[in-house]
């Protein structure tokens, strides 16, 4: 779209918001203000020089009609996931006919994002320049908003279903989703995007995470997207003191995936863990962009991401690392491995490193290859056919990603993903 298209829907969304408070709306005319100002990226800005949103900058996206339309019930047996609290959204309205939350605790508040639009608007993210947040400030009208009460410690773990339903052509979907954890306390949360048709989608979502004082977060989101989908997530996590964030980010597909991620350790003593699995085919394109910035003395984090890439498709992998002067005693890895499975696909990686204090133990590292054809001859002389030799192989390269899972139903759906991906190629 360009930008006299965003203007006319801008102007026609506002009417439709006239029940907002006025700072809200303020709020989304200052970020649309600004979002015009920068424009869309191209590639001559280095966080994009390796993104085409040609397609997406041409495409005429409307908005969802909003409508929460009845979903098959095989759509939510087909997600299921034993032994969690399921939470389905509806176009990123909560839907409690097909949630399953009787024995959640009151220890956990689950709402409708937009009760707090005004204050997530204006309270977080205030220097933005990325264009698409701003884009995303400015038409926001979904998502959710989960709060755990200090002293919690799960008995099962939180499902979030969230499904994009909606019968029009070329539709776009702005939500914010903010995850607040309190002192002391410990949860798990996975999260399904699931788009019920074959349309064009544009996604544009960012996260708000806050993980306070001795507190456990583990967020794995599962992105599965078809071959029209363009979904771009904006991830911002602040730790504090002794808190522990650990996340997995699998994407299966889709024709333009990226994952910003920012993380700012504030807090002493914490613990960041990382990781990432991309499987790609035909002409798809992921990226994950991370930032890990510690700021407090003491802390460790790690990153592992992964690409399988096969046919035409497109990998970038690009990690930020930042040690400020008063962060001593930092101890940070960031690796990142891929595999090539076609000579026509092609994977971008650059992992960096910027340490401004002096008592710290950081590494970086980067490897891209094909399959080891020693290996693949080892297996094929044990009685292996060739099919099964590389997918063995490719299983055993997903494995440290996945052993990362701790909760059996969803490593059990991964692998099982994995391998119906491995299929589907031969």
């Amino acid at each position: 779209m360009d930008l006299m298209q965003h203007k006319t829907q801008f102007k026609t969304f506002l009417q439709l918001q006239s029940n907002e408070p006025q700072a809200m709306l303020d709020n989304r005319k200052d970020a649309f203000e600004n979002f015009l100002k920068i424009g869309y990226p191209t590639k001559k800005h280095e966080n994009w020089r390796f993104t085409n949103l040609t397609s997406l900058a041409r495409t005429e996206y409307q908005f969802s009609n909003g409508l929460t339309t009845k979903i098959d019930d095989k759509i939510i047996s087909e997600h299921l996931i034993e032994s969690s609290h399921r939470i389905v959204f509806i176009n990123g309205k909560f839907n409690s006919d097909l949630s399953a939350l009787e024995s959640i605790a009151k220890q956990i508040t689950i709402k409708n994002a937009s009760e707090y639009f005004s204050d997530i608007n204006q309270n977080y993210n205030k220097n933005d320049t990325n264009p698409f947040v701003l884009l995303n400030k400015a038409f926001v009208s979904g998502g959710y908003y989960i709060e755990i009460d200090p002293n919690y410690i799960e008995d099962k773990p939180l499902h979030i279903l969230n499904i994009i339903s909606n019968e029009n052509n070329d539709v776009q979907h702005h939500q914010q989703n903010l995850i607040k954890i309190g002192k002391n306390s410990q949860i798990s949360i996975i999260e399904e995007n699931v788009n019920t048709n074959q349309k064009e989608l544009f996604k544009n979502t960012i996260y708000n995470i806050q993980v306070e004082e001795n507190s456990i977060l583990s967020h794995i989101l599962l992105q599965q997207n078809h071959t029209k989908s363009k979904d771009l997530n904006h991830i911002f996590v602040e730790q504090q003191d002794n808190s522990t964030y650990k996340t997995q980010l699998i994407n299966i597909g889709g024709d333009l995936i990226r994952n910003d991620l920012n993380i700012q350790i504030n807090g002493e003593n914490c613990d960041t863990d990382i990781s990432g699995l991309s499987l790609l085919s035909g002409k798809e394109h992921v990226e994950n962009y991370t930032v890990v910035s510690h700021n407090k003395p003491n802390s460790n984090s790690q990153q592992l991401f992964k690409y399988i890439l096969s046919e035409s498709s497109e990998g970038v992998f690009n990690g930020l690392v930042t040690v400020q002067p008063d962060a001593q005693k930092t101890d940070s890895q960031q690796t990142n491995k891929n595999i090539l499975l076609s000579k026509n696909a092609l994977m971008n990686s650059n992992p960096q490193l910027e340490i401004y204090a002096d008592d710290v133990k950081c590494s970086h590292g980067s490897a891209t290859g094909e399959l080891d054809e020693d290996a693949i001859f080892y297996l094929r002389s044990r009685g292996f056919d060739l099919l099964v030799a590389k997918t063995l192989l490719v299983e055993g390269f997903a494995k440290e990603v996945t052993d990362k899972i701790k909760i059996d139903s969803v490593k059990e759906k991964l692998n099982t993903e994995l391998l119906k991906w491995l299929h589907n190629l031969n």
